[in-house]
């Protein structure tokens, strides 16, 4: 058990450190960011009972954690026993949902090994104080509480601010507006001093403020550039929390304002939709998404996401939805009235019954059914060029069809029959049509390329195939994934940086061409 550095690859998972720490850890390599480790929520999962007085086991875990991860700062900042600020990051905390702001503790100029540990369990026991346990209600947050501490040197401050991208009380998102004192900005969070106020323009950063304020000009239009900056990064309104020490400008925290309801119109596919909580999905795509890859998401993971879970009858259903070019992920519950944990338990029986027969329901089933799909699609790519737009478009259509079946997988739809008791001879045709598709020589591959795919596709017609040939790499990753590695990709600045669920970032059926 160690704690995660912020330089390090670990520290830009939210699930794991918390969205304030993914935000600094991504920001580090760009801004001045203070130097800092976090405490995981594996961490706080495993040595909680440190809090209680029976809990001296965990306290001394946690210390020797604690004290490795100092040692290591203090050779960063070259200062024996530096002071650290400790604050909370706990999952949903800074999220583009839900800030937390205010809610959790911060401690600041703390020093020593002993006093770094009393710190992280006051942030631990504040997760469940009265404020932030009123504030998920408020949100309709009801997951289990996950909480990261992220630690990180004190910035001795001259002169500290909070910038806001929209102006927080007229709603104004042509300026950013910074309240600003001398000394740490702590107490301008608290309300506890009236701050001097500065407006900057964004379309020509000229300032408005004080004349003899805690910043000058200079200062208040840097502050403005850090925040469009990250406002651009970020893709919506932040605030951010900086501060400047012997003249040079440190970011401390980044967040999204969550307080915009007028600008983030949402129409609602279902009335109830709008009670749901909904988590911008940054794990799975890192930035804003075009329709196409909207599309994607709808008939692929969101299709065969809701099969199974019809299917083996999961009380959880993750609901993959974009609004405004962003995509997000809700958790609905299907059957709400009964006891979730009795519904958890149902489901993980099924799931284990079903894996059991897996492998003879890949190989009758999901395998012939696949191939045709890909028989399918080269020969529509093989006739896409010929083809005149009208009946281009019903193979559009079509593609998507078969893209939704590939994801919900033949295995699925066979076991679903059954267990709803639908007999034989319902889906005849579709059993006469794997034998068929079973039935049919072997195909070899033509003209492989460099990458030892076929040139002319899968199903080129006429090509005779080895019968003995070894199964291909995309046909074993099959019964891993449920659907084969291939060639989709999406359009420039939507990469997904991994897959639905975990596995299957790069996992999806050839499209009929891949025209815009």
């Amino acid at each position: 058990m160690r704690a995660i550095d912020l330089a390090e690859r670990e520290a830009r998972d939210p699930t794991a450190v918390g969205h304030k720490a993914v935000n600094l850890a991504r920001f580090a390599a760009g801004y001045r960011v203070p130097p800092g480790f976090c405490l995981s929520t594996s961490v706080y999962d495993q040595l909680k009972s440190a809090m209680s007085p029976a809990g001296a086991v965990e306290r001394a875990t946690l210390r020797a954690c604690v004290a490795d991860a100092y040692e290591r700062l203090a050779g960063v900042v070259r200062a024996r026993d530096p002071l650290v600020a400790v604050r909370s990051s706990a999952t949903g905390e800074d999220s583009a949902d839900a800030s937390f702001a205010g809610q959790h503790e911060t401690i600041l100029n703390v020093s020593g090994v002993d006093a770094v540990v009393d710190a992280v369990l006051e942030c631990w026991r504040s997760a469940g104080n009265e404020r932030v346990t009123a504030y998920r209600k408020e949100k309709g947050i009801d997951a289990p509480v996950q909480v990261a501490v992220l630690v990180q040197q004190m910035v001795d401050a001259d002169v500290s601010a909070i910038a806001f991208g929209v102006d927080p009380v007229s709603g104004d998102d042509t300026v950013v507006v910074i309240d600003a004192a001398e000394g740490l900005g702590d107490k301008i969070a608290a309300g506890e001093i009236t701050p001097d106020r500065y407006v900057v323009r964004k379309s020509d950063l000229s300032v408005g403020g004080p004349a003899r304020g805690s910043l000058n000009e200079e200062q208040a239009r840097d502050i403005g550039k850090l925040t469009l900056a990250l406002e651009r990064e970020n893709a919506h309104p932040v605030d951010v929390e900086c501060a400047f020490a012997k003249g040079v400008l440190y970011l401390l925290q980044c967040r999204p304002i969550t307080t915009l309801a007028a600008a983030f119109p949402v129409r609602w596919a279902h009335p109830d939709d709008a009670r749901l909580h909904w988590r911008r999905d940054d794990a799975h795509y890192d930035g804003p998404v075009p329709r196409l890859v909207n599309d994607y998401t709808k008939h692929g993971p969101a299709h065969g996401l809701r099969r199974r879970a019809e299917m083996l009858d999961q009380p959880i259903l993750i609901r993959p939805q974009a609004f405004s070019g962003r995509s997000y992920t809700a958790q609905v519950r299907r059957d709400p009235t009964g006891d979730l944990a009795t519904q958890q338990g149902g489901a993980t029986a099924r799931i284990r019954a079903y894996a059991r027969g897996v492998a003879d329901r890949w190989n009758a089933e999901s395998l012939p059914a696949l191939r045709a799909h890909y028989d399918w699609y080269a020969q529509r790519t093989a006739d896409a060029v010929s083809l005149p737009r009208a009946a281009l478009a019903e193979v559009w259509d079509e593609s998507w069809t078969r893209f939704s079946q590939i994801w919900a997988r033949g295995d699925i739809r066979a076991a679903h029959r059954r267990r709803h008791g639908r007999g034989p001879q319902a889906h005849a045709g579709s059993r006469a049509h794997v034998a068929a598709v079973r039935a049919r020589p072997q195909r070899a591959r033509a003209h492989p390329d460099k990458r030892g795919r076929s040139g002319a596709g899968d199903g080129d017609a006429g090509v005779p195939r080895d019968a003995t040939r070894q199964p291909r790499q995309h046909e074993r990753g099959l019964s891993r994934a449920g659907v084969a590695r291939r060639s989709w990709a999406p359009s420039r600045g939507a990469r997904p940086s991994s897959g639905w669920p975990a596995k299957r970032s790069r996992c999806a059926a050839r499209p009929a061409h891949r025209g815009g």
